[in-house]
């Protein structure tokens, strides 16, 4: 009995010294820039940026952005190109610009905000990437963008056999999220209050699709993201309560499903804005503003992160930010365990402030590493994706100045943060 009690004193004793070196360990981390740079534009035009994703097939870096052309009119039409441009991961460099597609004739001042690119873009192993396009700018399209083009699945074959086709209706949200059984999940709403949740395979064929027409049953996915490769799956929901309080407007609604969209187990608390992710160790993380307030308030503000299991367990909850508005506050999980946020503060003018982004380090016990603060780099419209090995690259539509404002040419910037 002695030598029981005795081995398992030593145990505790062993899991205390690793837990203490872990902690040590990630106190010595910090976050630091490995190398920023500007996709050149050219003389006449401006980029905006539409989403990002790290090539594991060749460990490059994928930008894609518009490119347009840019003068004193900004009400006058002009015809924009969709590129990509593939970055060397290493130093920064654009190693290649590739045409993927030219755009409708669009105003020269909504060209540098329209979203042709709807969500993120993912590239499987013969590098092809897809992504939600509307290149139409009437009809969101799953398509392959790259090598073997095709538009493979159009949202109008959602139907469920309702007598007017489902999107006929002006569609208000759309979410796609690649799975780890090489499927999608699409998730979409329409103004009219109806939804529809499909799951496709890479070649566009739908496996099933639900529609949902009330408000208690309706699942749509504000952000998602895949736990198993049996394609599971957790999203979270944003819903807005009908009730007069000012204070208490919305609840997040976190809920996991099974390949064919049946709940295992939820969760819901006050607060908007959500975002996920899921660690490499399995845990879920959410960042939101507890403040339950829709209307954009930079002085009612109290920004958290939840930590749960894979059974939605809570595991800790810690406040990271009160008082200040953030937008838009992403969150990407690292390969070590830990995880980054990253949100730009919106500046108070009157005290002479100027627009910064804030990047912060956290381990998976939801403990702050390290905190890195940039000024006039980036501006709200941000794409975040990592390499697998504890760097993170920020793309987004850089602070431009006054006079490059003024005349709307915007250019993307790339910022590479590593966590070492």
């Amino acid at each position: 009995m002695r030598i029981i009690n005795l081995l398992l004193i030593f145990c505790v004793v062993c899991l205390m010294v690793a837990g203490q070196i872990y902690c040590d360990e990630n106190s010595k981390k910090h976050l630091n820039v490995f190398w920023e740079t500007k996709i050149p534009s050219g003389e006449i035009n401006g980029t905006h940026p539409q989403a990002c994703a790290f090539n594991k097939n060749n460990f490059s870096l994928i930008v894609i952005g518009i490119s347009y052309q840019i003068d004193k009119d900004l009400e006058s039409d002009a015809e924009g190109e969709l590129y990509m441009w593939e970055l060397d991961t290493q130093e920064g460099i654009v190693i290649k610009k590739t045409l993927i597609n030219k755009l409708p004739k669009i105003s020269k001042g909504l060209m540098s905000t329209f979203k042709f690119i709807n969500g993120d873009i993912y590239i499987d192993s013969n590098e092809d990437i897809f992504a939600i396009t509307d290149f139409k700018r009437t009809k969101p399209t799953l398509t392959r963008i790259y090598k073997n083009k095709k538009e493979i699945f159009s949202m109008d074959s959602l139907t469920k056999g309702d007598a007017t086709n489902f999107f006929a209706e002006q569609i208000s949200k759309l979410k796609m999220i690649s799975l780890l059984d090489d499927t999608f999940l699409l998730s979409l709403s329409s103004l009219s209050g109806k939804s529809v949740l499909a799951k496709l395979n890479k070649e566009g064929k739908k496996i099933w699709e639900k529609v949902y027409t009330d408000e208690r049953q309706k699942i749509f996915i504000d952000d998602g993201i895949p736990i198993t490769k049996q394609g599971d799956f957790v999203g979270v929901k944003l819903i807005t309560r009908e009730i007069e309080s000012p204070e208490s407007l919305s609840d997040i609604w976190l809920f996991c499903c099974d390949p064919n969209a049946n709940i295992l187990t939820e969760d819901i608390f006050p607060g908007n804005s959500p975002h996920i992710c899921r660690l490499v160790s399995g845990e879920i993380v959410v960042i939101y503003n507890a403040s339950a307030n829709l209307k954009l308030d930079m002085n009612n503000t109290d920004y958290r992160l939840k930590i749960y299991n894979p059974e939605l367990k809570l595991l800790s909850e810690n406040q990271i930010l009160k008082g200040r508005l953030i937008f838009p506050l992403k969150i990407k999980a690292l390969a070590d365990g830990n995880f980054i946020t990253v949100g730009t503060i919106a500046p108070k003018p009157e005290l002479g402030e100027k627009l910064k982004t804030v990047i912060e380090a956290y381990d998976k016990q939801g403990h702050k590493l390290d905190r890195l603060v940039l000024e006039n780099v980036f501006g709200t419209d941000i794409s975040l994706c990592e390499n697998g090995k504890n760097r993170l690259f920020i793309v987004t539509k850089s602070y431009p100045l006054i006079e490059e404002l003024l005349s709307n040419k915007f250019s993307i910037k790339v910022v590479a943060v590593e966590l070492k």
